[in-house]
């Protein structure tokens, strides 16, 4: 099975049951005047991997491969954009010629008369 899959057998329970012993532990730290301190946050979420039965490693996995995926989807639309772009020009190009050609008979029309 793979990273944080909450099919996984007993994942899900041991992830809950971890949260609510970090939220005890929270309301502790909280009782004696301590708040909103960085170390809290990251302290908790080692806790939960920790506790998960997952390394750091997987969850890293995990993530990496869900980036690569974001990530050549980014290249893909990336690459689109750049042919629209070369598009939009060879279509604005073509436009300053054919203004510049109109620019050019109007000015020959103007001095016949």
């Amino acid at each position: 099975m793979s990273g944080l899959d909450l099919g996984q057998q007993n994942f899900g329970s041991r992830m809950i049951w971890g949260s609510l012993r970090v939220v005890c532990v929270q309301e502790r730290f909280l009782e004696v005047g301590i708040s909103n301190h960085p170390i809290l946050a990251s302290t908790c979420s080692r806790y939960l991997i920790k506790n998960s039965g997952l390394g750091d490693g997987d969850v890293a996995k995990q993530m990496a491969g869900k980036n690569t995926t974001k990530i050549l989807q980014m290249e893909a639309t990336i690459a689109d954009l750049k042919s629209q772009v070369k598009s939009a020009t060879s279509i604005a190009d073509k436009a300053t010629t054919a203004l510049k050609k109109i620019s050019t008979d109007l000015a020959a029309l103007s001095k016949k008369k």
